[in-house]
């Protein structure tokens, strides 16, 4: 299944890019394009609400107030196909599968895998996020064993929080600031309270 651009008239695909920082400014490898649309797309949103608030551990208040927005999530399941019938060119699972999981991880050198950033662009929207699970469905073979298709659930959380380079900068002062300040008064607190021994030491006070 594909989504037909009304303005070229071409058919869009899925696709999904890595990045390895946070602005999204670093790209990594090569985009990959998905061989089958999702036919579904969830993209769930939530809110966060302040808990019940006790009193001397006898009575409870529910305020019930807004307290924010909790991460948007993202999930859908792609289907790999190796039989030739969707792509004559792509008739290998396995490829299709590392393909897909270098874009969304990076691998260590002992063998492990570390999240990348990710940009899906789908349905003329793009989503920043970073993957949180990736669950591999084999459903058809060859005599040989050799997988001829899978189906792979994704799901993503958004990583919208930090995109923008100017709040994370804004960010980023603000906290040093405030590092700032609550190191002056330790300081100055500091400094006081060994002038008032001293004085005490010398009579002067």
């Amino acid at each position: 299944m594909s989504i037909l651009d009304i303005k070229s008239g071409k058919r869009e695909y899925m696709t999904l890019q890595a990045y390895e920082d946070y602005f999204f400014n670093n790209v990594i490898g090569d985009e990959y394009q998905v061989m089958i649309n999702p036919d579904t797309f969830e993209r769930r949103f939530t809110a966060s609400y302040e808990k019940p608030k006790s009193i001397l551990g006898k009575y409870s208040i529910s305020s019930g107030l807004f307290s924010g927005m909790g991460t948007t999530t993202y999930n859908f399941s792609l289907i790999l196909d190796g039989t030739g019938i969707v792509n004559p060119a792509k008739k290998d699972v396995k490829k299709e599968l590392d393909d897909l999981m270098n874009v969304l991880f990076t691998k260590w050198g002992d063998g492990g895998r570390c999240p990348n950033y990710v940009i899906i662009t789908y349905c003329h929207e793009t989503f920043r996020c970073v993957v949180t699970s990736v669950v591999v469905k084999y459903t058809l073979f060859n005599p040989d064993g050799t997988p001829l298709r899978a189906t792979v659930t994704c799901s993503f959380s958004s990583a919208d929080r930090f995109t923008n380079q100017s709040d994370m900068k804004k960010k980023i002062s603000e906290n040093e600031k405030s590092w700032f300040e609550d190191f002056s008064e330790v300081i100055s607190s500091s400094v006081k309270n060994e002038c008032d021994s001293l004085y005490n030491l010398l009579a002067i006070k």
